[in-house]
């Protein structure tokens, strides 16, 4: 009769199972379930035997007490591709995932502790756009994490740029922060467009004096007084500002490394600030009147409303676990790198991040710094490096359809329904039998 109460218990968890499944059809990026059941215990009623040199072996003899559910398996194989028109949705075709999270973990993620990175949640679900706080960030308002653009490469500091970079290549930072629009300034220019500094006022003509700019400790001061006749040339124009990393930090050496041999590692920085004007004060947001993504690299880009100029805003960051269908589901199209899940490993799509130089594996930064500092380990060299996200791909103007097979799930709607069935009659004739 338990057997047969722990059959009923088991059944209609299944149908759970299947009930959230078909109620899930229309969501976009779910997972269907998969219920396992495993026989729940045995009791050994006589012990088996490998026989003897006058008796033959004999196997054991076991009873059955009932079922259990094993486990619930989800499917994280790609869906089907819905398109939606949107430029901003997309769906991941491969088993990486979305990077999303409040604004204030970005300050959390310690490179030395696992703990922090895994806080980030993961999601296959694209339904982003940048919000009206300059954010990118999906319907329930999360935002997505990723690396930004920090400025262009110029002739003075291609020497230190990965091969093939060219002068106007966009110039990525190695933090994993929200992704957001740069800022956007009005600006000073000469006559070829260099952007120079007003120093004030000229006692005698009472127009303005100007000067070019030069960059200390990341803030532009006063450099070459111009003439008056190039100051009479002188417009004004509005200019992108870019997210500026922390004092004294270059985009190639993003943050210093403490200790030495097996004890190195990097330290923790500060996040990537605002664009801000030559006054500390953060900067009002560029506004975009077209965003795409490039489906091949994962990079954002869009034209700015006040300059019609093309911008490179930052690029998506993917992370890959070990074993996709071992992640922890914490709502219906977002999971955690738990326990089951393996390492977590943040990449991005093709060849986009060879700028940035870094790989993050379970919240460890692994920076190409041997050339710096020699007393680093080989390991940790060796593993400095930015792999792709493999085969995930991006598709855009569209979002992946719920993994819930209709025809599958009333199927099995129906063997559960007649399992249930079943055990209803091992209770009843149980009944019968010691009435």
């Amino acid at each position: 009769m338990y057997a047969g109460i722990a059959g009923l218990k088991t059944h209609m968890q299944n149908l759970n199972v299947i009930g959230n499944n078909i109620a899930n059809i229309n969501t976009d990026g779910y997972k269907a379930g998969r219920s396992v059941f495993q026989t729940a215990l045995y009791t050994q009623v006589r012990g088996g035997s490998d026989g003897s040199t006058t008796t033959g072996a004999r196997n054991p003899a076991q009873l059955g007490y009932g079922v259990a559910l094993g486990t619930v398996d989800i499917d994280m194989s790609t869906g089907s591709y819905k398109p939606t028109g949107k430029t901003t949705d997309c769906m991941l075709d491969g088993d990486g995932f979305l990077l999303m999270g409040d604004k204030t973990v970005a300050g959390m993620i310690d490179p030395a502790d696992p703990n922090t990175f895994t806080a980030l949640t993961l999601s296959r679900t694209g339904d982003i756009e940048f919000k009206s706080d300059g954010y990118l960030a999906n319907r329930n308002g999360d935002v997505v994490y990723g690396f930004l653009c920090v400025g262009t490469y110029t002739e003075a500091n291609l020497a230190g740029a990965p091969a093939g970079t060219k002068a106007g290549d966009p110039m990525f930072s190695d933090q994993l922060v929200p992704i957001r629009l740069p800022g956007m300034v009005e600006v000073f220019v000469d006559k070829n467009g260099n952007e120079v500094m007003q120093t004030g006022v000229d006692q005698t003509t009472g127009k303005p004096t100007y000067s070019t700019i030069k960059y200390e400790n990341g803030k532009p001061v006063a450099d070459t007084e111009l003439s008056e006749e190039e100051a009479a040339k002188v417009t004004s124009t509005k200019k992108v500002r870019y997210p500026t990393a922390f004092a004294g930090a270059t985009p190639k050496d993003p943050r210093p490394v403490t200790g030495t041999g097996a004890d190195a590692k990097p330290a923790l920085a500060e996040t990537l600030k605002d664009a801000v004007d030559e006054n500390g004060e953060v900067l009002p947001f560029a506004q975009f009147d077209t965003i795409s993504f490039d489906e091949k690299t994962g990079l954002i880009s869009g034209t700015t409303k006040d300059t019609d100029q093309r911008v490179i805003i930052g690029m998506f960051a993917i992370g890959n676990v070990t074993n996709p269908n071992g992640v922890t589901q914490v709502s219906a199209t977002q999971y955690k790198a738990g326990a089951g899940s393996g390492d977590l490993t943040i990449t991005t799509l093709g060849n986009a991040g060879k700028d940035v130089g870094i790989e993050y594996v379970n919240g460890s930064l692994y920076e190409a710094r041997r050339a710096v500092d020699n007393t680093l380990p080989a390991e940790l060299g060796d593993r400095a490096r930015v792999n792709s996200a493999g085969s995930t791909s991006l598709i855009t103007g569209g979002l992946e359809m719920s993994k819930t097979d209709l025809a599958t799930e009333i199927a099995n709607m129906i063997t559960t329904q007649r399992g249930y069935q079943a055990n209803t009659r091992i209770i009843t004739v149980t009944d019968s039998m010691l009435e």
